[in-house]
């Protein structure tokens, strides 16, 4: 009698060709991939940064005697790119925010690093203020561009801003 032994398992011909495959859709698809976080990068510091102007003023209205978001660091560096928190006006902290991912800088016009609202909750400070959000490893990339009013009206203004 002759027996035939089956065979299980695959060919290493066969392995090398499903390893090139997953070599070429990686190198296909590594890039769309890298956009699409630093999209969402972006995209999530904005939101971030626009909630917490949103909740100081909220915060200065219910409490009725004001408050401040302030850039967070170390002193004399402290700048939007390491996080930011919101204080009251005898700098408690209410709200702690973390830093932003790490290639993703927020810088105000002027090096603006404290946005105070009064008890209304209208900025203390008079003109707008514009803030770039941006991927600090890419330029000439797009970007965000957030205006915050006089009033503390905080809005995006260019959501396809071309970074420096």
């Amino acid at each position: 009698m002759n027996k035939k032994t089956q065979q299980f398992g695959v060919s290493l011909i066969e392995l090398m060709i499903v390893i090139g495959i997953i070599g070429i859709l990686t190198m296909w698809v590594g890039p769309a991939w890298r956009g699409a976080m630093q999209r969402d990068a972006l995209a999530t510091t904005t939101n971030n940064f626009i909630q917490a102007v949103r909740d100081t003023r909220m915060e200065a209205k219910e409490r009725a005697a004001g408050a401040r978001l302030v850039a967070k660091g170390a002193a004399g560096s402290e700048n939007w790119a390491e996080g930011w928190r919101i204080v009251d006006i005898n700098n408690n902290i209410i709200r702690d925010y973390p830093a932003p991912h790490s290639t993703i800088d927020l810088d105000a016009d002027g090096g603006e690093i404290i946005l105070s609202f009064n008890r209304d909750g209208y900025r203390e400070a008079t003109g707008k203020t514009e803030f770039t959000v941006c991927d600090s490893t890419e330029s000439g990339e797009k970007g965000r561009q957030i205006t915050l009013s006089a009033l503390g009206q905080i809005k995006i203004t260019k959501s396809d801003y071309t970074c420096p």
